[in-house]
């Protein structure tokens, strides 16, 4: 039996499967991470995406991060100007308890917002509580059932005192399969019936994976996606993907050594080349450096 998770993370491996290493939009991303051993890690990244502008655009992000027993304290800033505060706390006599407190503030706008929230986390348990400075309350549960298992989370607007995301999901976890259905709510004020996302993650063997996604609305099928990773070497792993409209990408990340990884990737639409569209080829290059 797999380990409960929580509602955000009920679909991670999934996701990851289909969307992370496919940096598209990207001309080049360098990411930059240093662990230290007193607790404090760091991470710089920048990303240059297109522009339409002579001004190239380029995005960066630093964050400090001290990690210690009993609480955990990360900064981040932004060229965005956006910063960020988050400080965890777990009590050293409930171990199974979380307390977090979360600052954002946009220097930009002048925009600012605190979210205080608890988890508590046992066995067959996840539960998470939230109340942010916008009045946003947020709350969700994930309950397990061996290998089965159910899970729900609202958001509920105390300034119009009704619920904004009305959450729900049901999931099969073993050694080698991930099978979730998630109803995800579409409309935040009126109490409608939302999409239906079903999502499966396959351990095919122990160097290739599988796994596919997919939305229904009420007009049928939203969107398909299936994709794969397959570990080519020690240090090279594939993957690919295609989606119902015809769009292709994949995938290469190589180690170059225990510090340096390289991920190039491509995407184009399939069904261009048999009509005069423009295929929308994308290509992307990302450049990881590990202390």
């Amino acid at each position: 039996m797999a380990k409960i998770e929580s509602y955000s993370n009920l679909t991670k491996l999934q996701e990851d499967l289909l969307k992370k290493g496919y940096c598209f939009g990207q001309l080049i991303a360098l990411a930059v991470y240093t662990k230290h051993e007193s607790g404090v890690n760091t991470k710089t990244s920048l990303k240059q995406v297109k522009s339409t502008t002579d001004v190239p655009n380029i995005n960066g992000t630093t964050y400090f991060k001290l990690t210690d027993p009993r609480f955990t304290l990360k900064q981040e800033f932004q060229t965005s100007l956006l910063y960020k505060t988050i400080l965890e706390i777990t009590p050293e006599k409930f171990k199974n308890l979380k307390g977090k407190v979360e600052v954002e503030v946009n220097r930009a706008t002048g925009a600012a917002k605190e979210t205080l929230s608890v988890e508590c986390n046992t066995e067959k348990t996840k539960a998470k509580l939230a109340l942010g400075s916008d009045k946003l309350f947020k709350t969700s549960i994930v309950r397990s059932f061996g290998s089965f298992g159910a899970g729900f989370d609202f958001g509920f607007d105390l300034n119009t005192w009704r619920l904004g995301t009305y959450n729900a999901a049901a999931y099969y976890f073993a050694d080698k399969y991930r099978a979730v259905l998630k109803h995800v709510s579409t409309d935040s004020k009126a109490y409608t019936f939302g999409n239906l996302v079903g999502s499966l993650y396959y351990n095919y063997a122990a160097d290739t994976k599988i796994g596919a996604t997919t939305t229904v609305n009420n007009e049928g099928v939203a969107d398909l996606t299936l994709g794969f990773q397959h570990a080519l070497s020690g240090n090279k792993t594939f993957k690919g993907r295609v989606s119902k409209s015809g769009v292709v990408g994949w995938n290469l990340r190589a180690k170059i050594n225990p510090y340096v990884s390289v991920t190039t990737a491509n995407q184009f639409n399939l069904k261009s080349f048999y009509s005069s569209e423009n295929p929308n080829w994308q290509i992307g290059l990302r450049v990881k450096i590990n202390q």
